[in-house]
């Protein structure tokens, strides 16, 4: 019984080895033809239309195994002696193979799809940290990589999709020193023209209140680290959760309802300095997005550094819009405990 499977093993591989020899010999023939007097042409072309026939009605099961490999000796030998100089060997084919796939990789990378981790909650609750996404690079257009430059564009940000930037602060600002050539993901609310103004709670686009289901309460989740300048600081207390809609967009946000006994720490500006930030851009009344920028806010309204933090994001910062979940797993927890498998694949609304 295995000397009859190791049989059928080795006529497998005569014919995959064939197909390879024949490929190989077309695409020599196609290449390097001119090179070669017309006697070896012909003498090529009858061996590889004589292992074509064959390997049509070869069966793996039944026909003799040695007028095929006679042929693929055959065929291999006037290669070898009229294109050698242009054959590549197993390992040129392999280390060519790896490279194309990199090149491909990369391309893809830099102009089309990229991949992206939540490493902050102020996304909450519509991006968790531990989420692994995919990001659309080339729906705005393509820059060219390492660089702000856009070689052509091919449609500008909307209200309500999810973007992916670099940060877009004065990096001159001393404040700002720990944010810069970071990547920063938030929700566009607002276009060039748009006048925009954020009361209690309320975001008014043009004039119009962004219309929003009833407020029920709810968890926040925790601020990291990096959102709170004093480390020590938990934030478990209640947040309201609202259901909105901005221009066919439906997603959810949330923000504060105060402090509680349970926390660690005060909300204030001494443990989270953009909170002053938020105070002043509350009291400013209503601002207009100049051209070629957006304004930007994370889901988790009141836990978020944004452009109500640092400004406006320019057209030339933005990467892409952020697609689907493909992992997600929660950074405190265990190995497999922590897998979010509900979240696979979840598309980013």
């Amino acid at each position: 019984m295995g000397t009859g499977k190791e049989k059928q093993t080795k006529r497998r591989e005569l014919v995959r080895r064939a197909r390879h020899l024949h490929k190989e010999s077309l695409r020599l023939l196609r290449k390097q033809k001119k090179k070669l007097a017309d006697a070896v042409v012909a003498e090529l072309d009858a061996l590889n239309e004589q292992l074509r026939s064959t390997l049509a009605t070869f069966d793996e099961k039944t026909s003799d195994v040695r007028a095929l490999e006679k042929l693929c000796k055959d065929l291999d030998a006037k290669l070898q002696e009229h294109l050698g100089f242009a054959r590549k060997s197993t390992t040129r084919e392999t280390v060519e193979s790896i490279l194309w796939a990199v090149v491909i990789a990369l391309l893809i990378r830099a102009f089309i799809i990229e991949a992206f981790k939540i490493p902050s909650g102020s996304m909450i609750p519509t991006l968790l940290v531990g989420d692994h996404i995919f990001v659309n690079k080339f729906v705005y257009g393509v820059r060219v990589p390492f660089t702000n430059y856009k070689l052509f564009t091919v449609r500008n940000p909307r209200r309500g999709e999810v973007i992916v930037f670099e940060f877009p602060g004065d990096p001159k600002d001393p404040e700002n020193a720990d944010s810069l050539g970071k990547d920063f993901i938030k929700r566009v609310v607002a276009i060039p023209g748009d006048r925009i103004r954020l009361e209690n709670n309320e975001l008014y686009i043009n004039g119009k209140k962004v219309p929003h289901s009833v407020p029920r309460r709810g968890p926040c989740g925790d601020l990291t680290n990096d959102d709170l300048t004093n480390t020590e600081c938990r934030r478990d207390d209640t947040c309201y959760l609202v259901d909105s809609k901005l221009d066919g967009h439906t997603f959810r946000f949330q923000y504060r309802t105060g402090d509680t006994p349970d926390s660690r720490c005060r909300l204030n500006t001494a443990t989270f300095p953009a909170m002053e930030h938020y105070r002043k851009f509350r009291g400013r009344g209503e601002i207009t997005v100049p051209e070629g920028h957006v304004f930007v806010m994370g889901d988790n309204r009141d836990n978020s550094r944004d452009s109500r933090y640092w400004g406006f994001v320019p057209f030339n910062v933005i990467k892409g819009k952020a697609l689907i979940v493909w992992w997600s797993k929660d950074p405190t927890a265990g190995v497999f405990s922590g897998v979010r498998w509900r979240r696979m694949f979840s598309l980013i609304h």
